[in-house]
């Protein structure tokens, strides 16, 4: 589900001026959320390592990889499981 849209899209009640995580209070956030099929691997964009992991449901379970050879690091977050 893609929450960075308006909230109207998700709960039909909410204001359409807002998006859903503006409208959870959340604020907004300057990533792009994707979204895809339940059960559709994810694969990262280079190889890396681990340097956060969240299992906290409130937040949505994520995972940040730093790729050393590109000096980023590429966060993937909402995922239904973190499988690394």
């Amino acid at each position: 589900m893609d929450w960075s849209g308006p909230a109207c899209e998700t709960i039909p009640t909410a204001p359409c001026d807002k998006t859903y995580y503006q409208y959870l209070g959340f604020g907004l956030h300057s990533g792009i959320d994707i979204p895809v099929s339940a059960g559709t691997e994810l694969y990262a964009v280079a190889d890396g390592r681990v340097v956060e992991l969240s299992d906290k449901v409130t937040q949505g379970l994520g995972v940040v990889l730093f790729h050393p050879a590109l000096k980023l690091k590429s966060i993937y977050w909402h995922n239904k499981e973190n499988l690394v």
